[in-house]
């Protein structure tokens, strides 16, 4: 009895293997599984090892070039990177994939994902609007990454950017921005007192006393 129990124990303690989503499913048209932990899912090999010749050099050289096994990767990195790279699927790069697809790409090598994340992120850093942690998580990502082009992009973006030095709780206050290098942080910190000594120099009152800057509201 104590036999049982203990294998059932152990049955209840094995990971189980994740259906795979339909567009990883195996199909006549699939030619690669790609194993990560107890999961498989199944791919062509030619988006794959297109423009990564890391890929392509691990498939040739491997004594079962239809099996790909990432030991080191996580099933959600995996599976949004290979989303994005999907013929059909084609997943669009957002905020919410973007550093797990990013990481693959930039792993692996694979020159074709890693210009659609740089092509993303150059987007979004030009887009009005964005917030501390918005902006700094970018340049987290371009800094994490070695797109330093990108890190100056969003640097001069902050000049422009009035949200960035009125949303409540500062610049300081972006988890991200705690993991930038010191020398990121200090050319935004530049940016940030350029910036209010600009706008010190030209306020301007109305007849009531009240600061026409939107940004230097809190002097009054």
């Amino acid at each position: 009895m104590a036999g049982a129990k203990e294998i059932a124990g152990k049955n209840l303690n094995k990971p189980k293997v994740r259906q795979p989503p339909t567009p990883f499913q195996k199909t006549a048209w699939t030619d690669l599984v790609i194993v990560v932990g107890e999961d498989e899912l199944f791919f062509n090999k030619y988006p794959l090892v297109m423009t990564s010749p890391l890929l392509k050099k691990a498939l040739t050289e491997s004594d079962d070039p239809a099996r790909l096994v990432l030991k080191d990767d996580t099933y959600y990195a995996v599976l949004d990177f290979l989303s994005c790279l999907h013929p059909e699927e084609s997943t669009p790069i957002t905020d919410k994939n973007l550093e797990n697809v990013i990481s693959m790409a930039h792993k692996y090598q694979h020159k074709g994902m890693l210009s659609r994340c740089e092509e993303y992120l150059q987007t979004a850093i030009s887009k009005t609007g964005k917030s501390n942690s918005d902006l700094c998580f970018y340049i987290h990502i371009a800094e994490e990454y070695g797109l330093p082009s990108l890190v100056e992009v969003a640097e001069s973006s902050t000049r422009a950017e009035e949200n960035w030095f009125i949303t409540k709780g500062g610049m300081q206050s972006s988890r991200y921005f705690k993991g930038l290098s010191t020398k990121t942080q200090m050319a935004l910190m530049c940016t940030r007192l350029t910036y209010l000594e600009d706008q010190l120099l030209s306020v301007r009152y109305d007849t009531r006393g009240k600061v026409k800057c939107k940004c230097l509201d809190w002097l009054v």
